[in-house]
């Protein structure tokens, strides 16, 4: 028996949206506070054609970071860098925008970066110096781009299977 190609075009269709489905599940059980950030990336698109297809994809920038990991790496650079970072210089009695350090340089320049969230009043001191207490451990990423390729395909043959027998 042979499967029109509009019945298979529904049935990529259908296997698109289990397929998304799916993929939610997998990145609920593997993310927290960045899930929103990658749930929103990603997509499933049925392909209608002669020959039909799924298009998997996650967003660039972030997302995809989150998909595949990333390496450990020194936050220090970035912190001091962001617009919410106030210097000063230790050590020269400077309460906020920068001071130059006095003493040829005796004082360590930092910088205080929110981090508990807007108006959350947690603040912690980052100093150029620090060496080791910066390191971000990097993350080995969600890896869920080749369970959804596997799990679509079984999808996709368990639906051709039972359109066949639907057939018969």
């Amino acid at each position: 028996m042979t499967i029109t190609p509009q019945q298979l075009n529904e049935i990529v269709t259908r296997v698109a949206r289990s397929t998304r489905l799916h993929w939610g599940k997998i990145i609920n059980s593997k993310l927290n506070t960045t899930r929103k950030i990658y749930k929103d990336a990603i997509s499933v698109t049925a392909v209608p054609g002669k020959t039909p297809a799924l298009r998997i994809k996650v967003a660039a920038g972030f997302p995809t970071m989150l998909e595949q990991g990333f390496p450990r790496f020194d936050m220090k650079p970035g912190l001091l860098k962001g617009k919410s970072a106030k210097f000063t210089g230790h050590g020269t009695g400077g309460s906020g925008g920068y001071t130059k350090p006095m003493m040829g340089g005796a004082s360590k320049l930092s910088a205080k970066i929110p981090i508990g969230g807007k108006g959350s009043g947690i603040i912690r001191t980052v100093r150029a110096d620090q060496t080791g207490k910066w390191i971000h451990p990097g993350f080995k990423g969600v890896q869920a781009i080749p369970l959804i390729k596997k799990f679509a395909s079984k999808q996709f043959m368990k639906q051709v299977s039972r359109a066949i027998k639907r057939k018969k």
